[in-house]
């Protein structure tokens, strides 16, 4: 038969040595803060946050009436402001004219670089007045202006203003660093 005792103090033993152990180690993390901060998130009150890559963050929309003569109809709208790109996504307008055209073709770029534009075609109006409303997708950065351009086979009526509207977004390049617009 075996000695109760060892039995027994060996038992003793091994608690000791669990209860030394759970004293000498550390401490729950959370426990190991002054004040730890625990954010809800809930359906009824979300997080305030932001996206600097959402398109409605900074909304952009410029008007401009213009008058212009001849067969050219060139608009210069206001700079960028420094920091910010403008992305152009539609380019929206009515041209009069003092006869019907049978061509109008529109050009959006950058006042400042006359190498990269968008070419688009103005849909034919049945009278002297053509409305368009076109998809585009160009950039322009800080500092410089969105030139857009017209040029048709017919005048351009002088008398009457030509309405013009851009709508995008702007990106704010101070609050995360833009990319540079690659060219080739």
């Amino acid at each position: 038969m075996r000695n109760p005792k060892k039995y027994l103090l060996t038992g003793f033993g091994a608690l000791a040595l669990i209860g030394v152990g759970t004293l000498l180690s550390p401490q729950r993390s959370d426990a190991q803060y002054a004040s730890p901060v625990k954010v809800l998130n809930t359906a009824a009150a979300p997080a305030l946050n932001s996206s600097i890559n959402d398109r409605g963050r900074i909304p952009f929309i410029a008007g401009f009436s213009n008058s212009c003569s001849g067969t050219l109809c060139s608009t210069t709208f206001l700079s960028v402001p420094a920091g910010h790109r403008v992305v152009i996504e539609h380019i929206s307008g009515a041209l009069v004219f003092n006869t019907a055209p049978t061509q109008v073709i529109g050009f959006v770029r950058d006042s400042q670089n006359t190498t990269s534009q968008i070419q688009f075609n103005v849909i034919l109006p049945s009278g002297n007045v053509a409305f368009f409303d076109q998809p585009v997708l160009y950039y322009v950065d800080g500092g410089h202006n969105p030139l857009i351009q017209f040029t048709s086979n017919a005048n351009f009526n002088p008398a009457a203003g030509q309405n013009l509207t851009l709508i995008g977004y702007e990106v704010d390049c101070n609050a995360a660093p833009c990319s540079p617009i690659a060219t080739q």
